[in-house]
C-alpha cells in the first residue's frame, strides 16, 4: 500500500514565529486532517524539510485526530519545532506582520545560502548572527531524525500543497525523492505573482516564475484549487513549452470540521449574541452593534481601499441605518497609505473597526454574528472568506472576476471591484433589503455547501490517477 506524504514545510516555517493561520496554512491542515480520518495515521505521513540536519524528516500524522483547530503550538510540538529565543536580526519592526516577516527571511535566507556577507554588513548584521538565528534550538534530547529517503518506496505519493519555492535547497530533495519513484503532485492557488505582481513585494515575480518553471523537474502533477488558477496555469505552462496534466481539486465552503462546534466549543446566548468562549472581549464588544464583516489580509489586491471609500459614502446616507465595516486579518503588502488614511481619519470618523490577527475562535464568533460579509478583491485564486460565510449561513457581497463566483454561486451579491459605485450600490442593496438577504440566505440553507472532505476525496482521487 502506499504510504502518503504530505509536506508541511511551510506550515513550519509559519509556526517558527506565528500562532495564528493564513489561507495556506488552513489549506494543508484542513485536508492532511481529512485524509487522516479516511486512512489511518499508518498510511498518511507528515513531512518537512529539516534545514537543522540537513534531512527530509516524516512524523507521524495521528496527532492530527486530537487537533481540531490550527493550534501552533501543538504543531511546533510534534513535528519538532522550536521558536527561536530572540528576536530575528534586523528583522524586529516586522515581527507582528507575518508577510513582511516571512518575506524578508526569504531575502536573508537565501543571501545566506549564497554566502552574500555584504548583505548583512548594510544592515548592520552578520550572516553567522543569522545562522545562529535560524540554528538556535532550546535544549533537548538526541533528536529522532526520521529520514524520508530512508523508508520511501517506488509508488509512494508526496503531496506538495504550500508555498515551498522560498525555501532554498528544497527543490533538490523533491528532485531526489521524484527519481527515486515517489509520484508528485503540487496544489497551486494562485499565480498572483506573474497575474498581479503590482500588488506584491519587489522581487517576488521572477522567484515565483524561477519556482513554477523549475518545479516541472519533479512534479508529475499539477492541482489546481479552481478552474480560474487551472486556466492561468495551463496558459503558463503553454507558453513554457511544458506538457504536464492539470486538473481541479476546488476548494471547501466549510469553515470548520463537523461537530467541531459541540466538541470544542460552549456556547451561551448573551443579549442576543452567540457567545463561543476563548474570545478576547473586544470582539463581543464590536459585535453590539450591525455590522459588515471583511475577513482576509489587508493588502492591497484585496481593494480595501476601493471597499472604504464605498464605506464612506454609506455613511454618508440619510436614507439608510448603514451598519459599521469590520476588517479582520493582518496588515500586509502595500498597506502603509490605507493604514495612514484610516488613522488620521480616526477609521472613518468609527465608521470601520479593525481587529488585528483574529484567532480561529474569534473569526467563527464574527462570522455568526455579522448582517453578511463582503470580498470585493481584485483577484483571488479562490476565496475562503466567502465559503467560510456561506458555511455560517450569511451572504456576502463578492467580486464577480477570478475564481469568486464558482465560491459564491447564486448565494451571494456580485460587484465589480474595479468601481466603487458598484461596492456601493451592491452593499447597499444587503443592507437596505432584508427581504434580498433572506432569500439568499435561504439559498444557502438549501445548498449543499462543499467539505473539506470532500476536498479530500477528490484531491486523492486525482493523485491516484497519475
Amino acid at each position: 500500500m502506499a504510504i502518503i506524504y504530505i509536506d508541511w514545510t511551510d506550515i513550519a516555517k509559519h509556526v517558527e514565529a506565528q500562532t495564528t493561520i493564513t489561507g495556506i496554512q488552513r489549506v494543508a491542515f484542513m485536508i492532511a486532517r481529512s485524509m487522516v480520518e479516511r486512512f489511518g495515521a499508518e498510511r498518511v505521513r507528515i513531512s518537512r524539510y529539516d534545514h537543522l540536519n540537513g534531512v527530509y524528516r516524516y512524523f507521524a500524522s495521528d496527532f492530527l485526530a486530537s487537533t481540531p483547530d490550527f493550534d501552533a503550538e501543538q504543531i511546533r510540538k510534534f513535528i519538532d519545532i522550536r521558536p527561536p529565543a530572540n528576536p530575528a536580526p534586523t528583522l524586529s519592526k516586522y515581527e507582528k506582520d507575518s508577510f513582511k516577516f516571512r518575506y524578508y527571511s526569504l531575502v536573508r535566507d537565501i543571501n545566506c545560502w549564497i554566502g552574500n556577507e555584504r548583505h548583512f554588513e548594510k544592515r548592520s548584521s552578520s550572516r553567522s548572527e543569522w545562522i545562529a538565528y535560524r540554528g538556535r534550538r532550546e535544549p533537548s534530547e538526541e533528536p529522532d531524525i526520521r529520514d524520508v529517503f530512508e523508508v520511501a518506496e517506488k509508488g509512494d505519493l508526496l503531496c506538495l500543497m504550500g508555498a515551498h519555492w522560498s525555501t532554498p535547497g528544497i527543490e533538490n530533495v523533491f528532485i531526489r525523492l521524484h527519481e527515486l519513484g515517489l509520484r508528485v503532485s503540487l496544489l497551486i492557488y494562485d499565480l498572483i505573482p506573474l497575474v498581479s505582481g503590482e500588488d506584491l513585494g519587489e522581487g517576488l515575480q521572477a522567484e515565483f516564475d524561477r519556482w513554477l518553471f523549475n518545479s516541472a523537474g519533479y512534479v508529475d502533477q499539477y492541482l489546481a484549487i479552481s478552474k480560474c488558477t487551472q486556466r492561468d496555469l495551463d496558459t503558463y505552462l503553454s507558453e513554457k513549452g511544458i506538457s504536464r496534466q492539470t486538473r481541479v481539486v476546488a476548494l471547501a465552503q466549510q469553515a470548520c470540521k463537523p461537530g467541531d462546534d459541540a466538541g470544542a466549543r460552549e456556547n451561551e446566548v448573551a443579549s442576543g449574541l452567540i457567545r463561543p468562549v476563548e474570545v478576547s472581549q473586544p470582539v463581543p464588544n464590536i459585535a453590539r452593534m450591525a455590522y459588515v464583516l471583511c475577513v482576509g489580509t489587508i493588502e492591497s489586491r484585496k481593494n480595501i481601499w476601493r471597499l472604504a471609500q464605498a464605506w464612506k459614502r454609506l455613511a454618508q446616507r440619510d436614507d439608510v441605518d448603514v451598519p459599521r465595516l469590520v476588517l479582520a486579518g493582518k496588515p500586509g503588502w502595500l498597506v502603509e497609505g490605507f493604514l495612514e488614511w484610516m488613522r488620521v481619519s480616526a477609521w472613518l470618523e468609527g465608521w470601520i473597526q479593525f481587529v488585528n490577527a483574529p484567532t480561529e475562535r474569534e473569526r467563527d464568533y464574527l462570522y455568526r454574528n455579522c448582517l453578511f460579509s463582503v470580498t470585493v478583491s481584485t483577484y483571488e485564486g479562490w476565496g475562503l472568506p466567502i465559503g467560510e460565510s456561506l458555511w455560517h449561513g450569511k451572504t456576502a457581497v463578492v467580486s464577480n472576476v477570478s475564481s469568486m463566483p464558482e465560491v459564491g454561486g447564486d448565494m451571494v451579491e456580485y460587484c465589480n471591484p474595479h468601481s466603487i459605485n458598484s461596492i456601493h450600490d451592491a452593499c447597499l442593496r444587503l443592507i437596505a433589503d432584508e427581504a434580498r438577504r433572506a432569500e439568499l440566505e435561504h439559498r444557502i440553507a438549501e445548498t449543499r455547501l462543499r467539505t473539506w472532505d470532500d476536498v479530500a476525496n477528490d484531491y486523492i482521487e486525482a493523485i491516484s490517477s497519475t
